[in-house]
């Protein structure tokens, strides 16, 4: 079993914290929703502008999540496109063409993106909270605190 991670106030109070390795904490919860990139498609920028108004503003989903919201609108625009074709077709057909095979594992996709993007209350609950700047932390560190 690993030890936690000592803090950054706990590393400057041993005399252990370095400055240049400060660049290599994790990224950051809060922060702007990724722009979606001009080569997808017109039915999976549709996803993506659905998906920012849908959950962009609760600032959990930032630029570093891109691929995961490039996965999740491409399943989501597969699911929809095999599900259609599913339907036009008798289910001997579909089954023995592989279409259901094909739905299933984008449905498994799509499921699995939207568990790292914590699109339902379940897996928003499963998401670390933003850390939160502390004025005893930036004591400790030589920059100025939040609140004069």
């Amino acid at each position: 079993m690993s030890r936690m991670a000592k803090s950054l106030a706990e590393k400057a109070l041993a005399g252990t914290l370095h400055p240049e390795r400060e660049q290599a904490r994790p990224l950051q919860m809060a922060g702007a929703f990724p722009v979606c990139p001009p080569d997808m498609t017109d039915e999976v920028a549709e996803e993506w502008a659905r998906l920012r108004e849908a959950v962009g503003s609760r600032g959990y989903i930032t630029e570093a999540d891109a691929g995961v919201v490039e996965s999740w609108c491409r399943s989501r625009v597969l699911v929809r496109q095999i599900d259609a074709e599913v339907q036009g077709v008798p289910l001997k057909d579909a089954i023995a063409g592989g279409l259901l095979t094909a739905l299933d594992r984008a449905e498994r996709r799509l499921a699995a993106a939207g568990r790292r993007l914590g699109l339902s209350p379940l897996d928003r609950e499963r998401l670390p909270e933003p850390d939160e700047p502390d004025d005893f932390d930036a004591l400790l560190l030589g920059r100025p605190t939040m609140e004069p």
